[in-house]
Formats: structure tokens, sequence, C-alpha cells
């Protein structure tokens, strides 16, 4: 999970209503089934933010049960008890499933391999990448070099000009949900 634990202020137009902003995370429970669509189980949760749950889960139809992502999405309608702060909409990049699935093709962005719909949540289940994520390699190695920062920007910006290219915005980009993999068939390190 996030180990980020916020405790949102109260909205003074609304004491009933709490404020969150992006960063933040709401709590609340998952309504994701152990098994999604009678396919994709959950192994354990990953994360959560102001806008999804994110699951570790296993597709149990293909004979190698390779891992993959569920991200829950948050139904609003549900949460009348938040003032999302700042925000505008939820971010087109990550909960649009037609969306996704165009620039799902990009080498460098997870493959969109089901969206599912289930009582009357949504849920999108992604390619998982083997790797750690950039707050991880950020903690367990220390501050990166010039070098490196110029690494990750330059392997970064063509899938955010890929993704802007497509009328789209990421809306979620911060070290958590940048990638570092083993490039397949070499030594090179790439950030999905």
């Amino acid at each position: 999970m996030n180990p980020r634990i916020n405790s949102h202020s109260q909205n003074p137009e609304d004491p009933d209503k709490k404020i969150v902003s992006k960063n933040e995370t709401i709590g609340g429970i998952s309504n994701c089934p152990p098994i999604l669509k009678e396919r994709y189980q959950v192994v354990k949760p990953l994360g959560e933010s102001v806008w999804n749950h994110t699951f570790l889960a296993i597709d149990q139809d293909k004979p190698s049960k390779p891992p993959c992502i569920i991200k829950e999405f948050v139904n609003l309608d549900d949460r009348k008890d938040l003032v999302f702060q700042g925000q505008g909409v939820i971010p087109t990049f990550s909960c649009n499933p037609v969306q996704l699935d165009k620039i799902g093709k990009h080498p460098q962005i997870p493959e969109l391999l089901a969206s599912v719909e289930h009582d009357g949540h949504r849920y999108l289940v992604q390619e998982y990448i083997e790797g750690r994520d950039l707050a991880t390699e950020l903690i367990e190695d220390g501050v990166f070099s010039e070098h490196k920062i110029w690494q990750i920007l330059n392997q970064l910006l063509p899938v955010l000009e890929f993704i802007h290219d497509h009328h789209l915005i990421h809306g979620d980009i911060k070290p958590e949900n940048i990638i570092c993999r083993t490039k397949p068939g070499t030594n090179t390190q790439e950030f999905v």
C-alpha cells in the first residue's frame, strides 16, 4: 500500500465533506472481487491513489499464469464525502479503456488486457512490468547523478510526447508510476 497516509482537511463550506488533493490517498475499502471476470485472480494490493486501488493479479486463463495489474477506479458517486480540490476530471490516460487501448501499442506503455465493469465499478487489467519503481530505486540507491536524471528524461519525454500526440494527459506522473526494467534481450535498462 502507499505509505503516504493523509488526513484530509475539513471543507469549510460543508463540514461533512473532506477536501483531498491529487497526491493524497482517499482510503476506503476496495470492492475488487478475489477473481475478476472469472479470470484475473488478485494476489495482493500494491497501492492506492486518489483515483484508484491497484492490485497484483494472475491471469488464470493463460497456461503460464502471467502476472498482471488490476486498477479499480473510485466510483465518485460513492464518495459524496470528498471534494476533489484542483483535479478537474479524472485523468483520461489512466481510466479510459478506448484511449489506453490505442496508446498501449507503445513499447514503454503497459498493454491494456481487459476493461471490466463489475458491481458498478470500473476495472482495467494491464500488462505487469517487472522491475523497480523510481521511488524504490531512489530510496535504495540514493540520490541520482545528473547523468541518471538525463537518462530518465531522455527515455520518458518521448513517451509523454506520444501520449500528448494522442491528445491525452497522463495526470499521475510520479516516481511510484515509473518502472525501471531491463530491455528484453539486452543488459540495458529503460523506464516504463
